[in-house]
C-alpha cells in the first residue's frame, strides 16, 4: 500500500491517529501527553483482546483506496503494507514541553501496543481482498540503537519494536541498514528487509546471514531506488549486477548463493510513500522486472 501517505498525511500522523491528539501547526508534531496517558487503560485492554478501540482503526485514505484498487490487488500474488515502528514514531513526536516522546518509557510502551493493533487491523483489512498480506513494521530511525546518545537502553527500544511485531501474522521488520540488524541479534522475525549492503561488508554480514538462514528468516534486499533521479538512471540489468556482486561477496566468505536466493525478496531501497504515484508505479514495475531477471539468471523457480 505505497500511496496511503500520498493522501496528504505523513507516516507519523497516520501512526499516531487514534492514540492522542497532535498539534502540527508548528515545526514539530506535538503530542497531547495528558490525553495519551488517559487513553492507556483502554488501549491496554484492547491490546490484551487483540482488538482496537473503535476510534483507533480508521487509517486515513484506506477506505477510499481499497475499492478503487481492488481489481489490481486481486491480480497480485500478495499485498504489502506498513506501519511506522514505535521507536521511529516516538522520535518524531514531542510533548507540550518539547520533550521527545521517545524519552518516556510509558508512552513508548503505549505506542508500541497501539501500533501493534493498527498493524493487526491493516493486515486483516488487506486479507479480506483475498490475497496473502504482509504488514511491515518500518523502523527507519532504529539506527539509534548504536548511538551513545540514545534516550533509553537498547533493550527497551528493541522491546518496543518487538511488541509491535507481536506473535503474528508474519513478523516483518524493515530496518535502515545492516548495522542496525547486527545490533539486535536476538530479535527473531519471519521477514527482515534492509538496503542491500555493499559487497565489502560481506565478511561482517556473513555470520548474521547464516543465522538468518538457519532461523528460516526471509531476507528482503532493498535494491530498487526510491528517488526520481535514481529511477531515471536505474535499469534491471545494472541492479541485477549489484545483487550478483553481493552474492559473490557472500560466497567468498563461505555462503553459497542458492540458500540465500531461496530466502530472498527483491525490494525497493525504502518505502514508496514519498514518491509521486507515477514514480511509485515505476519503482514497483522495476522491482518486478529485477526479480524476474534474478530468477531467470539463477534458475530460481
Amino acid at each position: 500500500m505505497p500511496l496511503i501517505a500520498g493522501e496528504g498525511d505523513a507516516l507519523a500522523l497516520l501512526g499516531i491517529e487514534g492514540f492522542a491528539r497532535v498539534d502540527t501547526s508548528g515545526s514539530e508534531v506535538v503530542l497531547d501527553r495528558a490525553m495519551a496517558l488517559r487513553n492507556l487503560d483502554t488501549l491496554y485492554a484492547g491490546y490484551l483482546r487483540g482488538a482496537s478501540p473503535a476510534q483507533a482503526i480508521e487509517l486515513s485514505g484506506l477506505p477510499r483506496i481499497i475499492p478503487a484498487e481492488q481489481a489490481r490487488f486481486r491480480r497480485s500474488h500478495a499485498l504489502m503494507g506498513l506501519v511506522l515502528g514505535p521507536v521511529s514514531l516516538a522520535l518524531t513526536l514531542v510533548d507540550e514541553q518539547a520533550e521527545p516522546v521517545v524519552n518516556d518509557g510509558e508512552l513508548l510502551d503505549g505506542l508500541s501496543k497501539h501500533l501493534f493493533l493498527r498493524r493487526l487491523w491493516l493486515h486483516k483489512t488487506l486479507e479480506r481482498i483475498g490475497r496473502p498480506a504482509v504488514v511491515w513494521v518500518y523502523e527507519p530511525y532504529l539506527h539509534i540503537l548504536s548511538s551513545a546518545f540514545r534516550p533509553l537502553a537498547a533493550e527497551d527500544l528493541v522491546t518496543a519494536t518487538d511488541q509491535t511485531l507481536g506473535q503474528g501474522p508474519p513478523r516483518a521488520l524493515w530496518l535502515p541498514d545492516l548495522a542496525t540488524a547486527l545490533a539486535m541479534p536476538e530479535l527473531q522475525v519471519d521477514l527482515l528487509a534492509l538496503p542491500l549492503p555493499a559487497p565489502e561488508l560481506a565478511a561482517v554480514a556473513g555470520p548474521w546471514v547464516e543465522r538468518m538462514l538457519t532461523r528460516k528468516t526471509a531476507l528482503g534486499w532493498g535494491i530498487v531506488p526510491v528517488t526520481a533521479e535514481g529511477l531515471r538512471s536505474a535499469t534491471a540489468g545494472r541492479l541485477a549486477a549489484r545483487f550478483a556482486a553481493w552474492l559473490h561477496a557472500l560466497e567468498a566468505v563461505g555462503i553459497p548463493p542458492q540458500p540465500v536466493l531461496a530466502a530472498s525478496l527483491i525490494m525497493p531501497e525504502d518505502t514508496l510513500a514519498f514518491l509521486e504515484p507515477a514514480e511509485a508505479e515505476q519503482a514497483l514495475a522495476l522491482t518486478a522486472e529485477l526479480s524476474s531477471l534474478v530468477r531467470q539468471s539463477y534458475g530460481v523457480e
